[in-house]
């Protein structure tokens, strides 16, 4: 597990930091790029004249070109392409660079290519992701880039939702002058278990969650969620796909958009990967989502691993019962924990928020406690002592376990029976709205203003103390 952390967590995170500077360039590339305060964060965005509508569409680079950097510019020029037949005006994109080592130098080769592409073309890039795939990228192309753009309009140019023109899908809304806000995320190596099963498709829930959770934690209401499906073999599931993608759109509120891409020789089974576009509200913008002292802290009960920690956990199972561990009859349990889909907490977090029921929101993607927990309660000086947290499932205490790291290890990564979070002064109330979407939840705890520690500490479910301080 250690090995995870150092080399896909913190190189992952390293990497989306180095992507974000090499592309910081292109936010001077147009009028309508907009950086709002957030707090004390900034967000990058875009706000567009009142007379215009948002026109959504997305590309992926040329899968047969090996060389990475003309393979990420040829994405962008595929955006003005897109454009060009649409006679739109693209503004801005949030990509998608899935990698097999995530070698810096790598990355920031990548970073630069787009940011040449995009200023050149007035397009600016608000948003990126970095995923180290390892085997799943052929390691002689070295990565796949896929992007989404959010382009403009005259109003009456393009009928309002779903379209083609001149072979080119498209999404358009009218964001009545609200801020347009995008981010990027990715299923990660799970695939590799879904693959081993006859639903493929499940692997949407967990790309959907990552995005639109994500979302959620800011306030932003999503319009339209994006896919790209690399496809490096044939699969004959593809509608199944599509009818996936449809069920959690309409359940959730926003349109669910896919590509299939084929990518055979670049793409070992498949993945998926995309973008959200969002709307953020000028009242949000002004009344950030932060927890606060006295505040509660809820832990919502996991229902599966989420999309952490899957590549230490398959590398074990592999080593434990060989290359097809998932046709081995003791591997049942195994398989079936390991292939539940992420639970999708858009639609609680946002009506939580909403009813002024939750001061914010969290969902336990890479790096869980310490990463999407203790840092953002550190960031606000914040510190929280947990107890009685839900107990991690009997397949994910064998797998931490078999591991020769730390328990922190384990709790740095996985959600360890905990899923979400959400802070409230109300937690009765919060605790019937969780309830009405199917989830269990309680208080394990109360937030202070920092004194001595900032971040978290809580008592694992083997009775031993774990620390995160979030710096």
């Amino acid at each position: 597990m250690s090995d995870y952390i150092e080399d896909f967590i913190r190189k992952g995170d390293l990497g989306s930091g180095v992507l974000r500077v090499s592309t910081a360039p292109s936010l001077t590339s147009n009028s309508s790029i907009e950086i709002a305060n957030y707090g004390e964060k900034k967000i990058a965005g875009l706000r567009i004249p009142q007379d215009k509508i948002a026109v959504v569409h997305s590309a992926y680079g040329n899968y047969s070109i090996k060389n990475p950097f003309e393979h990420t510019r040829s994405m962008v020029d595929s955006i003005v392409t897109q454009g060009h037949r649409l006679r739109v005006t693209p503004l801005a994109l949030a990509n998608v660079v899935d990698s097999n080592s995530g070698e810096i130098e790598l990355i920031k080769g990548i970073g630069e290519a787009m940011n040449e592409a995009a200023v050149r073309n007035k397009i600016g890039i608000l948003n990126g992701e970095n995923a180290i795939l390892g085997n799943l990228i052929n390691p002689a192309y070295g990565a796949n880039v896929f992007g989404t753009a959010v382009s403009m309009t005259d109003k009456g140019q393009l009928e309002l939702g779903q379209g083609v023109i001149g072979g080119v899908r498209y999404f358009a809304f009218d964001p009545k002058g609200q801020f347009i806000f995008m981010n990027s995320d990715g299923v990660g190596t799970k695939t590799d278990i879904y693959r081993r099963t006859s639903e493929l498709e499940t692997a949407l829930y967990d790309s959907a969650a990552m995005k639109v959770d994500d979302s959620a934690k800011i306030g932003a209401k999503v319009v339209v969620l994006w896919d790209n499906i690399e496809m490096g073999q044939n699969f004959t599931t593809t509608s199944n796909f599509v009818h996936t993608a449809q069920e959690i759109g309409k359940k959730n509120g926003f349109s669910y958009m896919l590509n299939v891409e084929s990518a055979q020789g670049r793409v070992n089974g498949y993945n998926v990967s995309g973008n959200a576009v969002c709307l953020v509200s000028d009242e949000r913008l002004k009344n950030p989502l932060f927890s606060r002292p006295g505040d509660f802290l809820m832990a919502i009960e996991a229902k599966g691993p989420r999309s952490n920690g899957i590549t230490a956990k398959r590398k074990l199972m592999e080593k434990e019962y060989g290359p097809n561990w998932h046709q081995d009859p003791k591997t049942r349990e195994h398989l079936k924990f390991l292939t539940t889909p992420s639970i999708i907490f858009y639609g609680a977090f946002s009506e939580l928020v909403d009813k002024g029921l939750a001061s914010a929101v969290y969902h336990m993607s890479g790096g869980a406690f310490r990463g999407k927990l203790a840092k953002p309660l550190a960031d606000q000086n914040l510190f929280v002592s947990m107890r009685d947290l839900f107990s991690p499932h009997k397949i994910e205490r064998y797998f931490t376990e078999k591991s020769p790291d730390t328990i922190e290890a384990s709790y740095e990564k996985c959600p360890m029976g905990n899923e979400g979070f959400i802070s409230t002064r109300d937690p009765e109330n919060a605790r019937k709205i969780l309830g009405k979407y199917g989830l269990r939840a309680r208080t394990v705890g109360q937030i202070e203003q920092a004194r001595k520690r900032t971040g978290l500490a809580l008592i694992s479910y083997d009775e031993k103390r774990v620390y995160f301080s979030g710096k």
